[in-house]
């Protein structure tokens, strides 16, 4: 596995390309405007992405750990298989997306935003959940324990079955 340790990345390195079973390490991916970039396999750890814009990106296989994704909009982006571990994603948004097969524990979502998403038997293990909207969402069999739900809004979302605990 391919190791990259406090880099600071740049859209000529990463636009375009397809990356695969990769370990970044304390990299920096500011500002950036992502585009066409396929990820598989690659864990990110301790990496921040602020101000990244994404489009037409894909997560499949991935793992996020300690990384800052706050204000993300996601709505362009394929996210499968993925876990989110203790990232910060405080008002990303999400829109129109399947979801089911990721997970996110110990995340901080607050005052993010689902649209239209699919996120069935999803798991929001222990995250911070405070003031997020999920807006015509499935969460049909969603696994929300132990996180903090303070001011959720599931307006019209399906939400049968779900652990709220």
């Amino acid at each position: 596995m391919l190791v990259i340790k406090e880099k600071i990345l740049s859209e000529n390195e990463i636009n375009g390309n397809n990356f695969s079973e990769a370990r970044y390490l304390n990299c920096r991916f500011q500002n950036l405007q992502i585009k066409f970039a396929n990820f598989e396999k690659v864990d990110f750890v301790d990496c921040d992405f602020s101000g990244t814009l994404l489009n037409t990106v894909s997560f499949d296989n991935c793992t996020f750990e300690g990384v800052k994704l706050n204000w993300l909009n996601f709505k362009d982006v394929n996210i499968t298989k993925t876990q989110f571990l203790g990232c910060l994603m405080e008002g990303c948004t999400f829109e129109k997306q399947n979801l089911s097969t990721n997970k996110f524990v110990k995340a901080n979502l607050s005052a993010s935003y689902f649209l239209k998403c699919k996120l069935r038997q999803l798991r929001f293990e222990d995250c911070e959940l405070q003031k997020v909207v999920f807006d015509n969402c499935d969460l049909t069999e969603a696994d929300l324990t132990g996180s903090s739900i303070s001011s959720i809004n599931y307006s019209n979302s399906k939400i049968s079955k779900t652990t709220l605990d």
